[in-house]
This record gives C-alpha cells, structure tokens and sequence, in this order.
C-alpha cells in the first residue's frame, strides 16, 4: 500500500532560469550578463553551496555581492533570485489532489 509520494522539486515541481537572475544583476553591477555567469556559475562554490545548505542566506547575500560588485538591497536581491522559479502546473495540481489521501513530501538532491 502506497502511503507517501516524493516529488523533487527541479523541473518536476518547477522549473528555473538562471538567466532571469543574471539579467536581473546585470543592471545592478554594470557587468554583462556573459560575466556574471562565469563569476557566479563557473569560479565560485556559493550557489551549489547556497542550495545543499552549507550556507545561510545573508552568506550567500553577502558573498554574491561580494563577489560580483553588486549594489542591491537585501529585498531586490531575494526578489530577483526568487523569480527565477516557474511553477509546473500541472505537478501543483496532481500534489493538491494526492495530498488528501496520502504523504506528500519534497526532496532534492544537488
């Protein structure tokens, strides 16, 4: 018998764009997006860090900024980085009908 479902959130519950964020940092560092790609994704560890929960948000706020030259508050920054995620629909709607009869849960690996 079927007692809990695990669902992993990336590209099942929602999708992410990277370049939502970069485009978004871009006009706040005066860097092209091209740079801020290889600053961020290529030389540095803080987001795969950020997402296994090696480290807090305001080291990730800071090391970002730090990093990149940025100059935005706190707010924009969660802003900007939050919106690179895209609800599936229809992944919503199957958890808010499976949820009624069963565990729910969601896991993820980096």
């Amino acid at each position: 018998m079927i007692k809990a479902i695990i669902f992993d959130f990336g590209n099942v519950v929602c999708t992410f764009n990277n370049e939502l964020i970069l485009e978004k940092f871009s006009k706040y560092s005066g860097q092209s997006i091209e740079s801020l790609r290889e600053i961020i994704y290529k030389n540095s560890d803080l987001p795969k860090r950020y997402e296994m929960g090696q480290i807090s948000s305001t080291e990730f706020y800071e090391g970002i900024l730090k990093i990149t030259g940025l100059n935005i508050s706190k707010d924009k920054f969660i802003e900007a980085y939050t919106n690179k995620f895209m609800p599936i629909l229809s992944t919503f709607n199957l958890i808010k009908e499976l949820k009624n009869n069963y565990k729910v849960a969601l896991l993820s690996k980096y």
